[in-house]
């Protein structure tokens, strides 16, 4: 009898052990799964702030044109702003007609596709 206790005992001893490991296993996914999740929504809003600071310099840009349209109806050629946070990005004004004027912004040096295309008319600034 004393030998089937002790040999239950072991039995207990070794499922316990596996049990634990088996504990700190799932412990270690699920610390794997937060850091992961973690990291993607880090990326995410690192993405979505440098979209929001995108559209708030092209605006800029923008409203910086529109002033200069407000001070001289013809004006034309590349509007800058030393103080902005993208030192490439840049607006460029093209007289359309007497009555419509092109704004175009770019946010990188080298860019086709403006960030901004808009077209006003000066005389109603």
């Amino acid at each position: 009898m004393m030998k089937r206790a002790r040999r239950m005992q072991r039995q207990r001893r070794g499922s316990a052990i596996l049990l634990c490991t088996l504990a700190a296993a799932i412990l270690s996914l699920a610390a794997i799964a937060i850091v992961r999740s973690s990291r993607h929504h880090i990326a995410h809003t690192h993405a979505h702030r440098s979209s929001v600071d995108g559209h708030h310099i092209s605006d800029g840009l923008a409203q910086r044109c529109v002033a200069i349209l407000r001070a001289d109806p013809n004006a034309t050629g590349r509007v800058t702003d030393p103080n902005i946070t993208l030192p490439d990005a840049y607006a460029e004004l093209n007289l359309l007609s007497p009555t419509m004027t092109q704004i175009r912004v770019f946010l990188y040096a080298g860019s086709t596709i403006p960030a901004l295309d808009t077209i006003v008319d000066p005389a109603t600034l």
